[in-house]
């Protein structure tokens, strides 16, 4: 039995894809909001956590690559 989202659901993807991490938590809390009032979470939330935890792996991948760069371009590697 699946429950509509309703706008704090919706938002919580898009701070998702603006802000991952703070996206990620949000679709935590909404995932245990929904639980806790006995219903099933929407899709909607768990594409929050899902984008959450993937684009912000992707940052901490880039961020890791960047400073690498920087760290051998300036050793003269």
């Amino acid at each position: 039995m699946s429950t509509k989202p309703n706008g704090a659901d919706i938002a919580a993807v898009v701070v998702a894809i603006l802000l991952p991490l703070t996206g990620f938590v949000i679709g935590l809390v909404r995932r245990g909001q929904w639980k806790a009032g006995g219903m099933q979470p929407p899709t909607a939330v768990t594409l929050a956590i899902v984008l959450g935890a993937v684009f912000t792996v992707g940052q901490l991948l880039a961020v890791i690559g960047i400073a690498a760069y920087v760290g051998f371009a300036t050793a003269g590697y």
